[in-house]
């Protein structure tokens, strides 16, 4: 569950999620449980958006070539949502893999190490410090 810090800044004791919470006391609740006035209201599309699933099925629509240049812009959530469509759908292995790659190369460096070491074509950096020479000992 989504869980979200919430603090009693009024000056009488509360029930929030079952918990009394005291004057200033604070903890954190599922965000379902917080009062209506707390809660972060859910985006919704207006009527002529489209939706994020319409968004990535247009995408999806094109060839491979279209799909896998497009994929370093999108946020993680789109490219586990778009591989999820492709799934569903025609199942091109080109894209799957191309998506795989993609969640993968932004693993191992975080989101933002990813989109600039693509750009330079480089290898990320590596966490354990730079690669040790291969001239040997002494040299």
């Amino acid at each position: 569950m989504n869980k979200k810090f919430f603090e009693n800044t009024s000056g009488i004791a509360m029930f929030v999620g079952g918990k009394l919470l005291q004057p200033g006391e604070g903890r954190e609740f599922n965000a379902d449980d917080l009062p209506p006035e707390h809660q972060v209201a859910q985006p919704v599309a207006e009527p002529g958006e489209p939706t994020l699933a319409e968004r990535l099925r247009e995408i999806l629509a094109g060839n491979v070539a279209s799909v896998v240049e497009r994929l370093p812009a999108m946020a993680k959530d789109e490219l586990e949502t778009l591989r999820q469509l492709e799934g569903e759908g025609a199942q091109r292995v080109g894209v799957g893999r191309a998506i795989q790659a993609e969640l993968l190369a932004r693993a191992r460096c975080g989101a933002g190490h990813a989109k600039r070491d693509r750009a330079r074509r480089t290898a990320c950096p590596s966490p354990h410090g730079p690669e040790p020479s291969h001239r040997g000992p002494g040299r």
